[in-house]
């Protein structure tokens, strides 16, 4: 269980509000805020559907390739990781490949020449790491049909976190000469 660093400091009326007392594994009470309680619920309700999605591909005999690619620090560590835990790791695997020079310019060039219809890109976008890996895990399985599945309602994406490669094309074509700082 993670503490919160700043524990209650005489604004218990303020902290009470967003945070909830909860036990650590040596009976301890700390503080966790009420966003990461609410975090950690649905990530664990997600990777269960990775679950059961890994399991579907598998009775299938499929094959399923998911490639994240973006910069240092854009999140994509920890959303495979968190992708990645619970999986069974004789169905799942991750391979490195090397970055990219003068990022920009060569994430247009790759969208320009491999977003199509039959292999799309998705952008994530990751100011907030937490929401974009909860979003990514539901776009991916908004993606597939399996048993079991959530209802699609529990699989809404935030359409500002989750992107198509076409907008992001049309976006970076409107903006790339402008100078100014594109996002991730």
């Amino acid at each position: 269980m993670t503490a919160l660093k700043n524990k209650d400091r005489g604004n218990g009326k303020k902290l009470a509000a967003c945070q909830r007392e909860v036990w650590d594994d040596k009976h301890r009470a700390v503080w966790v805020k009420h966003e990461t309680l609410t975090y950690e619920k649905e990530l664990v309700k997600l990777q269960i559907e990775l679950l059961k999605y890994q399991t579907h591909i598998k009775r299938q005999g499929m094959r399923v390739m998911i490639l994240f690619e973006g910069r240092d620090a854009a999140g994509k560590g920890g959303t495979i990781q968190r992708i990645m835990q619970h999986l069974n790791p004789r169905g799942a695997r991750v391979v490195a490949l090397e970055q990219w020079d003068n990022y920009t310019v060569r994430k247009f060039q790759m969208l320009s020449e491999t977003n199509r219809s039959l292999s799309p890109w998705t952008i994530i976008r990751s100011n907030n790491k937490k929401k974009a890996r909860i979003n990514c895990i539901k776009h991916i399985l908004s993606m597939v049909d399996y048993a079991d599945k959530l209802s699609a309602e529990e699989l809404t994406i935030d359409p500002k976190i989750v992107i198509s490669g076409i907008d992001e094309l049309r976006f970076m074509e409107e903006n790339l000469m402008s100078g100014n700082t594109l996002p991730g």
